[in-house]
């Protein structure tokens, strides 16, 4: 799977990572030098806690979301550095949580918490996924002009928080 990824990225595509244990998992594999990260360090067990909300930067500016405190999603939550990537999420110790890259050709997104639990607080998640979006796409805005074309695509994520979450999508 790595190999395809790496193959995707190289020919110009655009991918979105997610999972507590992301760097974790990642770190010693080819993939990672992809996110422009440094693996900072896994976060403590959720009975500790590690996120209570997140503040964002860059691209992410003025945007904040609360997030669930030692629930099942916060447990081992990594932290990053940047090594080239832009951190655009920090946890409210100053942890970076999520890193937005552009590699020669490609861009990715890493994130170390998951968005289908984040609390709106002001800002939503639909304008945070319209950034992101607007990121791996380089804001060509071919969704625009695709409006009506495609079908619609239902798309189902687990959420170890929260349980299932669908969501449809129509371009």
């Amino acid at each position: 799977m790595r190999t395809q990824l790496i193959q995707y990225l190289d020919a110009g595509g655009s991918v979105y990572f997610e999972g507590n244990d992301i760097g974790y998992n990642n770190k010693s594999y080819d993939i990672w030098p992809y996110t422009g990260l440094n693996y900072v360090g896994d976060g403590a067990a959720a009975t500790t806690g590690n996120v209570q909300s997140i503040t964002g930067f860059g691209m992410c500016s003025g945007m904040g979301f609360g997030y669930p405190y030692k629930s099942e999603a916060d447990g081992y939550v990594d932290d990053f550095s940047s090594n080239g990537a832009e951190i655009v999420f920090e946890s409210q110790d100053g942890k970076g949580r999520i890193g937005a890259y552009t590699g020669p050709g490609y861009r990715t997104i890493t994130s170390s918490v998951f968005f289908s639990v984040f609390q709106e607080s002001g800002t939503t998640r639909e304008q945070l996924m319209e950034a992101y979006m607007d990121f791996l796409t380089g804001a060509t805005s071919v969704a625009d002009d695709l409006t009506g074309i495609l079908n619609p695509v239902t798309v189902s994520v687990a959420s170890p928080a929260t349980g299932q979450l669908s969501a449809a999508v129509q371009l």
